[in-house]
């Protein structure tokens, strides 16, 4: 015999606090003896639902039931009356919550209840949810601003795959209630329903007693991919890129003409082939094969930091490879630690030796040592950036398993003699050094804007047939 969960009705109720209102009114009326009078501007407070949608796969409406509506006689009020005859049946709609008076309103308390009584636990027969059209939950403190209208998403279902105690032995009515109370809105006010961030998302899928995802954390607030097999793939620009990690970056922004620094958890991510080459650094002054007089590696002086920065960045781009304004528009300035470092350093070393000095801000760079040092699982800890060429460093690092053919530049003046910079060795893995007026392999590395969210289109990052995507929000 079938069992049902019948006659289920739903008010969602919107309660305007218009004694909150008046009250701020009535204060603001009175003269102001400062040489005149304070005018009072006309001002209106108007919260009410609008435009009702039914999903179309919810169940039909049957005879004695109703679907969802606004009160005739209450906007602020949703009704329906449905029935739910078998597992895996459901009804769903959308209906909007708009301002259209001339105050910014936020969320004071948010309340929901089964038969009048305020919901800890539901049946469990039984999903109820109200959240915002995106699944983001509906809290205090959410800001509704003056003309502005939020998507309320409402959805009841007798759930599936239910054991066989757990349904209903008879009918059930069940009576649903959920109340949002919105006021005047105050500083504590925040953007509604801000969708998390893919650096956020990243985070989140941090685990420390599983490493499925490849995510270790280091130096307290670091996130980096770490080991041979990890989830970091990237379609971005429409090509391969993978993510070294997810950091705390620093950048500086102008305010009223003074100048600010802005810290914000940026992922960094590794364009993964590249044939665009560069020498470090060239000048006829540079004694480069004997005392080294007149010769600089620093990084702000090279000619890779000009060809990334500008050439490639520009419209005809570097050696016929460029970004698209989509992928340029994703990335923005950071400070870089470009202190250098040497390749007899642990990973550790590597770490201090380039955040002890100098730095430098600008939208691409290369990969650190100590990031190339931290990919390896095995390694990171104690063995020498020099000493990677073996297969125990090497086959537990997925930048080595990508090191193709080429050698690359890492971002690094190799800080004992300023006639050298580190490079990545091509088909070895190990680190090590080479003239500046060297010509060699650059592989772009930026930091994507902190607001990055993942496309719709984004897969798990398991491979490149499933990548990471992202898009701005805007």
């Amino acid at each position: 015999m079938r069992k049902s969960l019948k006659k289920i009705n739903l008010k969602i109720v919107l309660i305007v606090s218009l004694l909150l209102i008046t009250i701020g009114y009535a204060s603001l009326q009175a003269n102001l003896n400062i040489n005149g009078t304070s005018i009072i501007a006309n001002a209106r407070w108007d919260i009410h639902f609008e435009n009702v949608q039914v999903n179309n796969h919810s169940v039909p409406i049957e005879t004695g039931d109703s679907a969802a509506i606004i009160n005739p006689s209450d906007n602020t009020e949703v009704l329906y009356s449905i029935s739910l005859k078998q597992p895996g049946d459901f009804y769903e709609f959308t209906v909007d919550a708009v301002n259209e008076g001339t105050i910014d309103a936020m969320i004071e308390s948010v309340s929901s209840k089964l038969n009048n009584v305020e919901i800890t636990t539901l049946p469990n027969h039984l999903e109820y949810s109200v959240a915002y059209e995106d699944d983001i939950a509906i809290a205090p403190n959410h800001l509704l601003e003056a003309g502005s209208s939020e998507t309320y998403k409402v959805r009841i279902a007798y759930k599936k795959d239910i054991n066989p105690e757990d349904l209903p032995s008879t009918d059930e009515t069940l009576n649903l209630l959920f109340t949002v109370t919105y006021v005047q809105a105050d500083e504590n006010a925040v953007v509604s329903h801000q969708l998390p961030t893919a650096a956020e998302i990243l985070i989140s899928k941090y685990n420390e007693g599983d490493n499925e995802e490849g995510l270790i954390l280091e130096n307290t607030d670091e996130y980096r991919y770490s080991g041979a097999n990890v989830k970091n793939y990237v379609n971005f620009n429409n090509e391969e890129w993978r993510i070294i990690g997810i950091f705390n970056v620093e950048r500086t922004y102008q305010e009223n003409g003074v100048t600010k620094t802005i810290t914000e958890p940026r992922i960094k991510i590794m364009k993964m082939t590249s044939s665009m080459s560069s020498t470090w650094y060239i000048s006829f002054t540079c004694d480069m094969y004997n005392d080294g007089s007149g010769c600089i590696n620093t990084w702000s002086s090279s000619n890779v930091a000009s060809n990334l920065n500008n050439n490639y960045l520009s419209s005809a781009g570097y050696q016929v490879f460029s970004l698209s304004d989509i992928s340029k528009n994703m990335i923005d300035n950071a400070i870089w630690y470009v202190n250098g470092a040497s390749n007899t350093h642990t990973t550790v070393q590597a770490y201090q030796s380039e955040r002890s000095g100098a730095t430098w801000e600008g939208k691409v760079g290369l990969l650190y040592p100590s990031d190339y040092g931290y990919a390896s699982t095995n390694c990171r800890n104690s063995m020498a950036l020099s000493s990677y060429d073996n297969t125990t460093c090497f086959n537990s690092n997925w930048i080595s398993s990508t090191v193709s053919i080429y050698t690359y530049w890492l971002m690094a003046p190799y800080s004992p003699d300023i006639r050298g910079a580190l490079i990545l060795q091509s088909n070895s893995g190990e680190v090590t050094l080479t003239r500046t007026n060297s010509n060699v392999i650059t592989r772009p590395v930026v930091y994507l804007k902190s607001n990055v969210l993942f496309s719709s289109t984004s897969g798990d990052g398991s491979s490149m047939l499933n990548p990471y995507v992202f898009e701005l929000n805007n």
